[in-house]
């Protein structure tokens, strides 16, 4: 088979597209009215704003990165509403989503399609004629069970500089460099949820305009 020219190389990558909000992590927690705890605790997921400011001081007093699933739906609905109040930046997340931007932006490819949940957030951030495939947002059963499907799934990334201070007055930690800690609730990325639609288009594309090439990524997402 002749090797495809840039122009005419048919590419799809899935299954993991987010956005990734970027804030001031005690901006946002003045925001949300999170409160310094007295030592701090890990938790393997977070409920609410106390376990959050536990297993953040946790990580923080140590100046340790950290990422953590909000796993009560209207705990992180508290914080993205803090968030979007907050002086904050937007970048495009998921690894499906930055190779595809490299291959049309960087490399000149034309023919690209991203499987992802994707709305108008992440489509403003994406380079123009990248082509868009995902799951209709809303409930769906995937994996066996019930799931939120939402487009634009935000996850936010909470930075502090070196010598940050938080805790109680008399208690306060420094960090001794900067460093972040990560919180999502992005069950659309943890069942794949683009990828029975966009291997059913490659599927379909076989007989008149297949495919060169088909990139997966994001299987670190699944839930255990």
């Amino acid at each position: 088979r002749v090797r495809p020219r840039v122009g005419d190389a048919r590419i799809a990558l899935g299954y993991n597209v987010c956005l990734d909000a970027i804030v001031d992590a005690f901006q946002l927690f003045e925001a949300a009215q999170v409160l310094p705890p007295k030592q701090g605790a890990d938790h393997s997921e977070i409920a609410n704003l106390e376990q959050l400011a536990n297993t953040f001081f946790h990580h923080f007093r140590r100046s340790a990165a950290g990422e953590r699933t909000v796993s009560d739906s209207s705990t992180f609905l508290e914080l993205e509403v803090a968030l979007f109040s907050s002086e904050h930046r937007k970048n495009l997340g998921g690894n499906a989503a930055i190779m595809a931007t490299v291959l049309a932006e960087n490399l000149g490819f034309e023919n690209v399609w991203l499987g992802g949940q994707v709305g108008p957030a992440i489509k403003g951030l994406l380079p123009r004629g990248i082509h868009t495939i995902g799951r209709n947002s809303g409930e769906a059963a995937l994996g066996g069970e019930e799931v939120v499907v939402r487009n634009d799934e935000v996850h936010i990334i909470m930075e502090y500089e070196k010598g940050a201070e938080w805790g109680r007055p008399g208690q306060q930690v420094a960090a001794e460099r900067a460093n972040r800690f990560i919180i999502s609730s992005d069950e659309s990325n943890a069942v794949l949820a683009s990828l029975e639609p966009l291997n059913d288009l490659v599927r379909r594309a076989q007989g008149s305009e297949p495919f060169d090439l088909l990139v997966a990524a994001g299987f670190h997402m699944l839930d255990a």
